[in-house]
């Protein structure tokens, strides 16, 4: 089985947990296949968990998983939040 294949496959078996939810497999597998870390923002009911288990038990993985609110973020590190530096007022784009 080719790579592309074997991707497929897992899409395909976490698609029969998380329903109408492609786009957040494709980003999920993309992020796997990256070596990457996975920041998953969103509401409450939003098969979150549920999409990285699936993920974790169709590669016969472990799940853990870091509850991690905005409440939390400053005081595990102040430079965790967020700074957007703003433009010059002589700067155009």
């Amino acid at each position: 089985m080719s790579t592309l294949e074997s991707v497929r496959v897992l899409q395909a078996r976490m698609g029969e947990s998380i329903i109408g939810q492609e786009t957040v497999i494709e980003q999920l597998v993309i992020g796997l296949l990256a070596n990457g870390n996975i920041l998953m923002e969103g509401l409450p009911g939003l098969a979150k968990t549920r999409a990285v288990k699936s993920l974790a038990k169709n590669m016969d993985a472990d799940f853990s998983r870091i509850q991690f609110t905005p409440i939390c973020c400053h005081r595990i590190s102040p430079a965790a939040r967020c700074c957007i530096p703003r433009r010059p007022a002589n700067l155009s784009l």
